[in-house]
């Protein structure tokens, strides 16, 4: 990722300050609430929304970005990854001809925030190759088994 490609999103000085910031979030084991909003603010989080991760190295460009920010600030790094994975997931359903999560895409273009947990041993594919499976009961309760 070059710096043009990154100042969109990142630019030298929110790195300074995420460097400054990052030991005091780390030592207070608190939330990075001023790097979040500098980042919502900035459009990070819409990144995977509004360049598909299929689409002229999206996926590449946001990898390439999250080590940029990762070297800066770790935690926070970390903690907005939650959100460009589920971007991400419903950006490439969506290249493949999956609508079913559109609304990710959608609600996250309007400034919502996802993030998701994922502890099944093995489970080094994120949700592709989950071994916990839902079934819709008769009366439309959602039924999960599994780890």
């Amino acid at each position: 990722m070059t710096t043009a490609d990154r100042s969109a999103y990142l630019t030298e000085a929110m790195l300074g300050r995420f460097r400054e910031r990052a030991a005091g979030y780390d030592a207070a084991n608190a939330f990075f609430h001023e790097d979040f909003a500098e980042l919502v603010d900035s459009g990070y989080l819409r990144m995977l929304v509004e360049t598909p991760p299929g689409d002229e190295g999206g996926m590449g460009r946001a990898a390439a970005a999250q080590r940029v920010l990762a070297a800066a600030a770790p935690a926070t790094a970390l903690g907005v990854n939650m959100h460009l994975v589920w971007t991400a997931v419903a950006g490439l359903l969506a290249d493949r001809g999956d609508a079913s999560l559109q609304f990710v895409l959608d609600e996250a273009a309007g400034g919502e925030v996802f993030a998701f947990g994922v502890s099944e041993p093995g489970n080094d594919a994120v949700l592709f190759d989950s071994l916990t499976r839902v079934e819709r009961l008769a009366d439309g309760v959602l039924s999960y088994t599994g780890t």
